[in-house]
């Protein structure tokens, strides 16, 4: 599976990618603007997301903002429900509002940091996502 990681802090990022590295393949955005044309990129090639961390609150465009552009993106190609990125937010926001509004922006999971293995593996499955076969989670 490709993954998006996006999370402007450098601690958060590494960590994220050290967890998620048994679900699949990473790849980098430092904010909300890089995430969205990394998106458009991975679906103008046809090789599109399958795991999408948003954090919420990051330089140039929010989390929020770019999960609503991803959205309208995979929409203007068409892509079924089940053909869609799943979507985590991984944030410090642990609020009623962020929450609902990310829900509704149709994002998947939303995890409020710090972020364990435990929390992370449980947030994933609860998406229907699962480690590669061949590594342990």
């Amino acid at each position: 599976m490709r993954i998006l990681v996006c999370e402007d802090d450098f601690i958060s990022r590494s960590l994220m990618l050290k967890l998620l590295a048994p679900w699949g393949d990473c790849e980098v955005a430092l904010d909300g603007e890089e995430a969205v044309e990394a998106v458009e990129a991975s679906l103008d090639e046809g090789q599109p997301y399958g795991l999408i961390c948003l954090d919420i609150g990051m330089p140039r465009l929010s989390g929020q903002d770019a999960l609503l552009r991803i959205r309208c993106l995979e929409d203007k190609h068409r892509l079924a429900p089940k053909e869609r990125a799943r979507l985590l937010m991984v944030t410090v926001h642990d609020d009623s509002q962020n929450m609902k509004q990310a829900f509704r922006a149709d994002c998947d999971g939303y995890l409020v940091k710090p972020v364990t293995p435990e929390r992370l593996h449980k947030a994933l499955a609860g998406m229907g996502l699962h480690a590669r076969e061949n590594q342990r989670a």
